[in-house]
């Protein structure tokens, strides 16, 4: 499951499009760097700007900044067929159906043998390899060879979202291209206009700020009205896990972890401050009286869930056990 929400069009939020156009007038000037690296945390567009940069390199006439859309390799790529595409990223295991832990060398073999073929459409070669920290050791130092040697014509933008996993000689080949989230205002802009009138202050606020999550929040339409008053009841020793996986479906399992978590983090802002931040605590509810110590053991363990709902886990054994673990910490007095 790719960390980042798909995105079928390969739009780009609107605070990249400076760092677009730089690129584009690389690639018009034919001063692209043969290896890039686009690195930043989950859920930051890093995806949407790799596929772009792919098709436009790919467009046998692009113009100001765009894929002309009529060439044939548009028409490729427009039908997800394009030849000289290569997508690289960890094989999905036949018996469970789950992407595998890394990328295998054998993966990396198979990308030497496609890349050093003439391209099938007659221009550029382009491979996409995400995420990039996913290769081991020996997958890395064949990938490290096609780096230092690349074939004519030929293109690797790797993604990653923890860069510092990567071998240092795989970075000193790659230039690197940072993500960061936007500021406030420029996301809050985005939403509006993509909410088509959903609740964009709790995608905001449960989003913490990461654009692919808010929108994947809004796509959810999740009534997260009943959240607070949840998180509140169970972290109060009121309600068991059992109850609060029954009381919300599925879908809404990941979303009240992450607004568990979110209050967690404020409260463990707060607790940092000496408590000075009143309107912090105010809105932590119960999570003001837990021990800076008891509040970062429970931010670990919801941390951990979230990432393991993204591995496509069985999502209410997960969130029932999460929320187990959290209720052996409860204080005696919660």
């Amino acid at each position: 499951m790719p960390a980042e929400l798909p995105d079928d069009t390969a739009a780009i939020y609107p605070w990249h499009e400076n760092t677009w156009q730089r690129f584009c007038e690389l690639v018009d000037s034919q001063k692209l760097p043969h290896a890039l690296l686009l690195s930043g945390s989950r859920f930051l567009g890093k995806r949407q700007f790799a596929l772009k940069l792919a098709q436009y390199l790919l467009c046998l006439s692009p113009q100001n900044g765009e894929r002309c859309m009529q060439c044939k390799s548009c028409l490729l790529l427009s039908a997800n067929t394009h030849p000289d595409l290569i997508r690289v990223s960890p094989p999905i295991d036949k018996k469970d159906k789950k992407e595998k832990k890394d990328i295998p060398v054998d993966t990396i073999r198979e990308l030497k043998e496609t890349v050093l073929q003439t391209a099938q459409q007659g221009g550029n070669k382009v491979c996409l390899l995400q995420p990039a920290e996913k290769m081991n050791e020996n997958s890395a130092s064949a990938l490290l060879k096609l780096l230092e040697e690349p074939p004519a014509n030929t293109y690797f933008i790797l993604v990653a979202d923890e860069p510092h996993r990567l071998m240092p000689t795989i970075l000193s080949r790659c230039q690197q291209q940072s993500f960061y989230k936007p500021d406030k205002k420029a996301l809050q802009q985005w939403l509006e206009i993509m909410s088509g009138g959903a609740d964009i202050e709790s995608a905001f606020r449960l989003s913490r700020g990461f654009p692919g999550r808010a929108k994947q929040l809004l796509l959810e339409n999740i009534d997260k009205s009943q959240f607070p008053g949840l998180v509140q009841q169970f972290f109060q020793g009121e309600l068991t896990a059992l109850a609060a996986a029954t009381k919300l479906g599925v879908d809404e399992y990941r979303p009240f972890i992450e607004e568990c978590q979110l209050l967690v983090h404020s409260a463990l802002k707060n607790s940092a401050s000496n408590g000075a931040g009143a309107a912090i605590a105010a809105e932590t509810g119960v999570f003001r009286y837990y021990p800076g110590s008891v509040l970062l053991q429970i931010e670990t363990i919801l941390f951990n869930a979230r990432r393991q709902f993204e591995a496509n886990a069985n999502k209410r054994l997960l969130f029932e056990s999460t929320l187990g673990k959290c209720q052996q910490l409860l204080p005696k007095s919660a």
